[in-house]
């Protein structure tokens, strides 16, 4: 099979996953792009954020778990590098339409099927905010991480202005009845419900609160795939002069607290 039929036939079977699961129709298109035809340049920017924390050359001796792998787009590439990575994903049937089905878990880590003190690396992305019981899920990815291993997370923030799984500005800053009303107002649909889980840059780190022999690190990122991943290469050079200056100077910290995503790296103290 050709690579343009793969993505056509991918296309299809996602289109048809998201409509039986009864997502709406407006979020087809972004999710087609995340998880199928940007997937290349989305697995590029995911693995220099996580050459960030983990030399590259070492990455190929560790052993990797990604909690929410998905459609494994991710996952598959690690896999083509020689990495000895598995996925984890609580949805079997988004699992059957995977990119890789090689070392994929069908489950929970608020319950995971894992044993202790497993990988060297946990990373878990666009997934925490989904998890009903996160504080359960850091626990039990502590648990299966080995001594002086890393779990690095990235999650969209809740103080950007922008929401970009609504598609509107500052309706994260409002009381969920009022944000509620507005995005039945703007969607012309009296029956949604306005739902953010995401993460304050205060709210992140808090999550790690009781655990002993971590060291944790939360910071901005303005250089990151999904929101920014089709805009033109001068819009990308401003966010990471954004991403630069708010990092190298504490005058200028505070900047990180409203950027689009939020990475939380815990290191397992030996």
């Amino acid at each position: 099979m050709n690579e343009a039929k793969e993505i056509e036939d991918r296309i299809i079977q996602l289109t048809k996953y998201l409509a039986k699961r009864g997502d709406p129709s407006d979020h087809f298109k972004y999710a087609i792009s995340y998880s199928i035809t940007l997937k290349d340049s989305r697995n590029e920017e995911l693995s220099k954020l996580i050459y960030r924390h983990i030399d590259q050359r070492e990455l190929k001796d560790k052993k990797v778990l990604e909690v929410g792998c998905g459609m494994g787009g991710f996952l598959a590439y690690l896999q083509e590098k020689g990495i000895e990575a598995y996925g984890l994903d609580l949805d079997a049937k988004l699992v059957r339409i995977a990119f890789t089905k090689e070392n994929v878990i069908v489950g929970d880590i608020q319950k995971p099927p894992l044993t202790d003190k497993t990988f060297d690396v946990v990373i878990a992305i666009d997934v925490i905010e989904h998890i009903q019981n996160q504080k359960s899920a850091i626990q039990n990815m502590l648990a299966t991480t080995k001594a002086g291993g890393k779990i690095i997370l990235l999650t969209n923030n809740r103080l950007f202005p922008f929401d970009t799984d609504v598609k509107l500005f500052f309706i994260n800053y409002l009381p969920k009845s009022l944000a509620t009303k507005y995005l039945r107002f703007r969607r012309n649909n009296p029956t949604l419900e306005y739902e953010n889980k995401n993460p304050t840059y205060f709210t992140f780190a808090k999550l790690c609160e009781g655990e002993n022999n971590t060291k944790v690190n939360v910071y901005g990122i303005f250089t990151i795939f999904g929101y920014y991943i089709e805009k033109p290469k001068r819009f990308k050079k401003i966010a990471s002069l954004i991403e630069t200056i708010s990092h190298r100077y504490k005058l200028f910290k505070w900047i990180q607290f409203f950027a689009p995503k939020l990475c939380l790296v815990i290191e397992k103290v030996e």
